[in-house]
């Protein structure tokens, strides 16, 4: 007797398993990704008063989200003395692994001084655009420090990339002038902008090494 037949199961969504906090967490992100370029846009160029980019870095990372960071392990953690019980454990048991997140930090605050620099000589719109050639570089880096293979189709999304890049540096050129400050130099703006996209992939991959490396090989 055959097998009563049955109906093909749906394959799961791809967002089924996001919760509200993952929606909210992206929403977040691109909200601050959005905003944060033209925030340093404008305090750069519309603004009579100059200020420090180091010192805008430095505050960032040591006022803003060292702070955040404590708070919300601390909550993680169910208090703050577990919270620097377990960092002491950690720092003891995985000194190497916290002398290797010196890489990343230096890498970082590298890149996010350079964007200061990028948004204070190029438009946040055509900025922002430059600044997606890190998807490029995220390539490049996985081939070279992850020995990884990309697909003929990856290799030419890749070039569609970079070739509406130029494209669109092309166009902003011929529109004249960017509007804000004398002295603007869209050229060093550009080049900012990609080593600090350089940056952020360099970062991104070494985070991920450090991952591998953590788990072991992969027995399959």
């Amino acid at each position: 007797m055959a097998p009563p037949a049955t109906l093909p199961t749906a394959r799961p969504s791809a967002t089924a398993g996001v919760t509200w906090l993952g929606w909210m967490a992206l929403t977040v992100f691109v909200i601050q990704h959005g905003m944060g370029a033209l925030l340093v846009r404008y305090t750069k160029t519309q603004l009579s008063e100059e200020y420090s980019s180091s010192v805008a870095v430095l505050m960032q990372e040591c006022a803003v989200k060292l702070p955040a960071s404590f708070i919300l392990y601390s909550i993680e953690c169910r208090g703050a003395l577990k919270m620097l019980v377990a960092l002491r454990t950690d720092f003891r048991e995985y000194r190497m692994e916290w002398l290797k997140m010196w890489v990343p930090a230096i890498v970082y605050t590298v890149q996010m001084n350079l964007l200061y620099i990028g948004y204070e000589n190029v438009e946040a719109a055509i900025g922002q655009i430059t600044y997606q050639t890190k998807i490029l570089f995220t390539a490049i880096f996985s081939v070279l420090l992850l020995g990884r293979r990309l697909t003929l189709n990856q290799w030419i999304a890749l070039t569609t990339l970079m070739a509406g890049v130029i494209f669109v540096q092309g166009l902003s050129g011929e529109m004249g002038k960017a509007s804000g400050k004398e002295g603007q130099q869209p050229v060093l703006g550009t080049i900012a902008l990609a080593f600090a996209a350089m940056c952020s992939a360099l970062a991104s991959v070494f985070f991920e090494k450090m991952s591998l490396l953590e788990r072991g090989p992969n027995p399959g």
